[in-house]
């Protein structure tokens, strides 16, 4: 212990007498200045795809760019040495074929490889990461209702999706096609022609794909006219000609052909009023004084044995008057049907009449008419009442059936068969002479044994049609 302090005494010794060692200082203390670097770099990212971009440097003193080692990969300059002043850098990132956006740091150093100031590269990647497709299935149907007129036809229905469905219908009046399908399509429905009532049924599309979000089934209603019912016609006034009714029909037809005034023109006050339905009158009315013509002439209007009237003497101008009375105004474009039979029994009765109705105060023609020229005589006609004489069915009963629209209201309808021409029935020319046996009359339901084919399938009405 003694020796260790001896030596310990004699180092400080040592110490203190030792000679100053400080440092002379020259006269002036050098004072380091820091360069002034400007960097204008890009702030946007490069394009994945490559590019170059401008890095403008203002810098007082000389320096160089460095890229960092990991970089230079993909990144370079067109110079990495920079002057004092201003230096355009040209820097050039390659494609990006990472998966990943990246970034380098570069730096500019002075001389001394003193740090100077850095700027930053950005470059995207190329890589689009792809988003899951996720298989989307729909389903529907259009339209949801099917309406058909009785006629029937054909209306389809349109499928959209992409899944399989099957379509069924729980009425066989309706046929489907087809009954299933993949993806879009189309179902033809087909209806025949209905005779009868209404018809409705369900058509149902449906898919079993249980990854369809929305609903899985649609019905379609469907739906066709009943037949139309045959309309329902308002009678005015309605005759019935036979046997029966003879003697009724004839208490206000029955003329004397002796009887001066059966020539004159006019009606003579005879008429037959309805006797099934209605109100109203035929009447049959002379268009000239017929003495004038024959004055021993014999005509007359009269009942005939089954019960058919009978107008003697016909001649140029004369006309029956059909009268039917509603009891409410009739509307214009009312539709108003007539029917009737009417032959004539003589060869030389007149064979030629023209029918027409009156609409407001207007005579027009119930149907088409037809130019005709006899003799000396140019007429109009839509009437022609043939006598065959030789054939084994000399008379001939002709239908007259027509509707016609009332273009004004009317409360009393009329239609008039005038005599157009002195033409006789049987064909032979025009007739100079007048004789009451020369005979016009309106077909009834009975007629001779020996001539069945003279009964009317109908005897006289005028109607409303709806």
């Amino acid at each position: 212990m003694k020796k260790i302090l001896t030596i310990i005494i004699s180092l400080l010794t040592i110490f203190m007498m030792a000679p100053s060692c400080e440092v002379e200082k020259s006269g002036e203390e050098e004072i380091y200045q820091k360069p002034t670097v400007t960097i204008e770099a890009p702030t946007d990212s490069i394009p994945s795809e490559g590019a170059t971009v401008s890095v403008v440097v203002n810098s007082d003193v000389n320096y160089t760019l460095v890229i960092p080692s990991i970089d230079k990969t993909w990144l370079s300059a067109n110079t990495t040495s920079g002057t004092a002043g201003k230096t355009v850098f040209s820097i050039t990132a390659a494609k990006n074929e990472t998966s990943l956006d990246r970034y380098s740091r570069i730096t500019l150093i002075d001389e001394d490889n003193y740090f100077l100031k850095s700027f930053g590269i950005l470059q995207a990647t190329s890589y689009k990461q792809e988003e899951p497709i996720l298989e989307v299935y729909s389903f529907s149907a259009s339209p949801l209702n099917l309406s058909f007129t009785n006629e029937g036809g054909t209306l389809t229905v349109t499928v959209v999706g992409n899944v399989n469905w099957t379509a069924t219908c729980d009425n066989a009046a309706f046929t489907i096609s087809p009954a299933s399908g993949e993806g879009a399509g189309e179902i033809t429905v087909t209806a025949a022609e209905n005779t009868g009532d209404a018809i409705d049924a369900t058509l149902t599309i449906s898919t079993d794909n249980t990854n369809v979000q929305t609903a899985r089934s649609f019905a379609v209603a469907i739906h066709q006219d009943a037949a139309p019912v045959a309309p329902s016609n308002k009678v005015l006034a309605e005759w019935k000609f036979n046997t029966t009714e003879k003697d009724a029909l004839a208490v206000h037809f029955t003329e004397n052909a002796k009887d001066p005034t059966a020539n004159l023109p006019g009606n003579g006050g005879f008429y037959i009023a309805p006797n099934v339905s209605g109100i109203g009158m035929i009447e049959y009315y002379n268009g000239i004084d017929k003495k004038s013509i024959n004055p021993k002439n014999r005509v007359k209007r009269a009942i005939g044995a089954y019960g058919e009237p009978v107008f003697y003497g016909t001649w140029k101008d004369d006309y029956i008057l059909f009268t039917a009375e509603s009891e409410n105004d009739l509307a214009a474009n009312t539709k108003v049907h007539i029917f009737f039979t009417m032959r004539a029994s003589h060869a030389q009765a007149m064979r030629y009449w023209k029918i027409e109705y009156l609409d407001g105060t207007e005579w027009k023609v119930a149907k088409a008419t037809t130019s005709k020229t006899v003799g000396e005589e140019t007429f109009d006609y839509n009437i022609e009442l043939p006598y065959n004489t030789g054939a084994e069915q000399v008379e001939q009963n002709v239908e007259i059936d027509q509707t016609v629209t009332l273009s004004a209201s009317a409360k009393t309808v009329q239609f008039r068969v005038t005599c157009v021409s002195t033409a006789m029935a049987d064909g032979s020319g025009l007739l100079e002479s007048l004789a009451g046996s020369y005979v016009v009359r309106l077909s009834g339901e009975d007629a001779n044994a020996a001539t069945p084919y003279l009964k009317a399938t109908r005897c006289p009405i005028i109607e409303v049609v709806e």
